[in-house]
């Protein structure tokens, strides 16, 4: 459940580095005691060389390598930490960029096919405006004889009924047509 869990490995880590750090700190201190107290003694032994003396001195010498060992020990230990805290930020930090990577890649995708649809919509409507540019009811003024420039008038109503219903089906089949287009190309471009 993690009720009991007291944050994540890596906050232990750091937790441990820290607790480690402080006693790196008081073993190094320590020491600086330890080695004042043997000059002190040996000093004394200069003095007096009594055999309490010596064995205060061989008493100290015994503690600082004790505590030099402890140093040691406690030294390797905050490299082990370090080095564990380093690899967990590499794994960290490589998680972040295939995020990112992979947020960018979805992004590019997206412009990608937008640039292409742009690109496309622009050489249709090129094509397009040659063929569809001038709109003219030609086949059913060559019905009744008249030319190109000649306009359908009130005594060809039958024609012009023609020319009504052809532009309403035309309308109808165009507009079907373009929204299917339009749904698949939101489709294609997520929107």
């Amino acid at each position: 459940m993690g009720l009991f869990n007291k944050g994540t490995g890596k906050e232990k880590l750091m937790e441990k580095q820290s607790k480690l750090g402080e006693q790196i700190r008081e073993l190094q201190a320590k020491e600086m005691r330890i080695k004042n107290a043997m000059g002190h003694v040996e000093t004394e032994l200069e003095i007096d060389d009594s055999a309490g003396n010596r064995k205060r001195l061989d008493k100290l010498q015994g503690g600082l390598e004790k505590c030099q060992k402890d140093l040691e020990g406690a030294n390797l230990e905050a490299q082990q930490v370090a080095s564990e805290l380093a690899q967990i930020s590499a794994e960290q930090r490589t998680q972040e960029i295939a995020s990112a990577s992979q947020e960018y890649q979805e992004s590019y995708f997206r412009n990608r096919k937008r640039l292409l649809m742009e690109n496309e919509l622009d050489k249709l409507k090129n094509r397009l405006w040659g063929k569809t540019n001038s709109v003219q009811p030609e086949a059913l003024k060559r019905v009744v004889g008249l030319k190109y420039n000649e306009d359908l008038n009130p005594e060809h109503s039958s024609l012009f009924e023609a020319k009504q219903e052809a532009e309403r089906k035309a309308t109808e089949q165009a507009d079907k047509e373009f929204n299917e287009l339009m749904d698949k190309i939101k489709n294609f471009l997520e929107l």
